[in-house]
């Protein structure tokens, strides 16, 4: 739960350390809720959401997520307190039991234009069964990522995710495992790929998982720290384009072998040219969602079709 907490919530570990264990799960449950209240790619909402996210690298002040989660929750608070102390009259108004009339609240709907191109979207989507998926019952049980290792046989290296209760899972790239991961369990691998390997040469496949990871977890379109990986894209041969909803990723895998994984919510420095080839090859989804609906949404708006 601290490595989450100092990951996602930018907590410290001198904010954490005189917590009791009741305060440090509380904020947890805060933290991971706020986590999981996905916007919608392309709305307002979700713009401001990037964009934060984005210069949070640039700004170590911003506003810490237990503020965000605190007001966010203050505001649904006290929205209910006006729609418990009002009745509805037949003018589309709430009148007060006192007599006052307010202003009838809207409920925040999605834009009608936008459920009426889903059609639209939808001819993006390819409906396939990704190899090995994990029974949501099982992803329900799971425990978080413990430790990583790796290890050599005579069939060669890999590496072993280990959770909290003991139970292990080998592989040997990245995209191996996307299908067993959550958010939080993509977090707690970066954060323990980045201190593991923070002071000693990598090769092999340990490499890769710390490229793959270094380049989806920092790169974006502002700041753009691997620069050199980005270009001649006009190169790139594109054969997958596909998104693992549960951890909201996204990957691309090239002809070449190469694979490029990417969070939904986050920017990166992909030419119009890439991303149409990518709406032209359309997107291998498991089931039709509104994350994979927003996400062509969100790609038709950056290359200016929308």
């Amino acid at each position: 739960m601290m490595t989450y907490l100092k990951h996602v919530g930018h907590k410290k570990h001198s904010d954490l350390k005189n917590k009791t264990f009741e305060d440090i799960q509380d904020l947890y449950e805060k933290v991971k809720r706020f986590d999981e209240s996905f916007t919608s790619i392309g709305s307002t909402e979700g713009e401001r959401r990037i964009k934060e996210m984005n210069e949070g690298v640039k700004d170590p002040n911003q506003k810490s997520l237990k503020k965000r989660v605190a007001n966010e929750t203050s505001k649904k608070e006290d929205t209910a307190k006006v729609h418990a102390k009002v009745d509805v009259t037949d003018q589309g108004t709430k009148k007060r039991k006192g007599g006052h009339i307010k202003m009838l609240a809207w409920k925040r709907k999605r834009p009608q234009s936008d459920v009426d191109s889903d059609d639209e979207h939808r001819k993006y989507l390819k409906i396939v069964t990704f190899k090995g998926t994990m029974d949501s019952e099982i992803m329900e049980r799971k425990y978080v990522i413990a430790r990583l290792n790796k290890v050599s046989s005579p069939d060669g290296d890999y590496l072993v995710i280990y959770r909290a209760n003991r139970n292990f899972r080998a592989f040997n790239y990245l995209i191996e495992v996307l299908h067993i991961f959550d958010r939080q369990d993509l977090f707690h691998l970066y954060d323990l790929v980045m201190e593991q390997y923070s002071e000693i040469t990598l090769e092999g496949i340990e490499l890769i998982l710390w490229g793959d990871l270094k380049i989806m977890m920092e790169s974006s379109q502002e700041e753009n720290d691997q620069s050199d990986f980005w270009d001649d894209q006009q190169d790139w041969e594109i054969v997958t384009w596909r998104l693992y909803e549960a951890c909201r990723v996204y990957i691309l895998e090239l002809k070449d072998g190469t694979v490029i994984h990417m969070l939904v919510e986050r920017r990166y420095p992909l030419s119009k040219d890439l991303l149409q080839r990518m709406l032209n090859l359309g997107l291998e989804v498991e089931r039709e969602s509104t994350a994979a609906l927003d996400l062509i949404r969100f790609i038709k708006q950056q290359i200016g079709e929308e």
